[in-house]
């Protein structure tokens, strides 16, 4: 195998889920039959109604994937950033409790302090395709991370079970997601795709290359495109008409490095 088998533990689910959603009943994922999405608030078991007096900028949430059975093929992870609430970002991701290393590396690598997308993103030699500017901003503004790299273990914000993939799984999670966030009032989607679940023996190789193509080729066929030549994917979920939906998937920026 070049990727570990199996889906990270998935945390003890206490109190009621922050939403559900379910399948159209025309889908079928070949077999699979309709999937259910269960999204929970990691780190908050008290009653819903107190939750927004804590940390009211940054939660962290966790989700899987069932089938009708309760059988689980995929869990996901993601973080929503309320920049409403932040004066200093790189100091506040540093210092939240609900954090991630992760989270606090891909705000430092594209934004200041105050929440401004840097200047070298908007133009210059590092800029790429220039289709992100200023509006990219995290100030005043909800932002989604699609990330879960937990220390131990660690895995991609998106894990499908190994014997069930090419089903169109992911793809159906990812809009879902994609339309939650949305109602949510989030304005930019970030991911930074890598490959933290490669066999050891594969770092390094062309396989791991091959794979990290495999997921850049996935998020960009939901819409996401790179910020500059970062190695930063977003989405402009509050504008649809944004010019990143018109960029083909072909003519997107890729550095040498990912």
């Amino acid at each position: 195998m070049q990727e570990q088998i199996g889906l990270t533990n998935f945390p003890e689910a206490k109190g009621a889920p922050e939403r559900e959603a379910f399948s159209e009943p025309q889908l079928h994922f070949d077999g699979l039959g309709r999937l259910k999405i269960t999204i929970y608030r990691v780190g908050f078991q008290i009653q819903r109604e107190l939750r927004n007096q804590f940390e009211q900028w940054l939660r962290y949430y966790k989700a899987k994937i069932e089938t009708a059975d309760g059988k689980q093929v995929a869990q996901l992870a993601y973080r929503v950033v309320n920049g409403s609430y932040v004066e200093d970002f790189h100091e506040d991701l540093q210092m939240s409790e609900y954090g991630a290393q992760e989270l606090e590396e891909i705000f430092a690598l594209l934004y200041e302090k105050d929440g401004r997308l840097r200047g070298k993103w908007i133009t210059g030699q590092e800029a790429g395709t220039k289709v992100f500017g200023p509006e990219l901003s995290a100030t005043g503004n909800k932002i989604a991370v699609l990330a879960c790299v937990d220390k131990d273990p660690s895995g991609d914000f998106l894990m499908v079970q190994e014997d069930v993939r090419r089903r169109e799984i992911g793809h159906w999670v990812l809009q879902v997601l994609l339309q939650i966030l949305r109602d949510e009032g989030v304005k930019v989607v970030l991911t930074r795709p890598s490959v933290p679940r490669v066999e050891p023996s594969y770092k390094g190789t062309p396989v791991e290359g091959l794979l990290l193509r495999r997921n850049l080729a996935f998020i960009r066929k939901a819409g996401f495109r790179r910020v500059g030549l970062s190695p930063v994917m977003a989405y402009m979920a509050a504008n649809p008409d944004h010019p990143s939906s018109r960029l083909p998937a072909d003519r997107d920026a890729d550095p040498e490095y990912p």
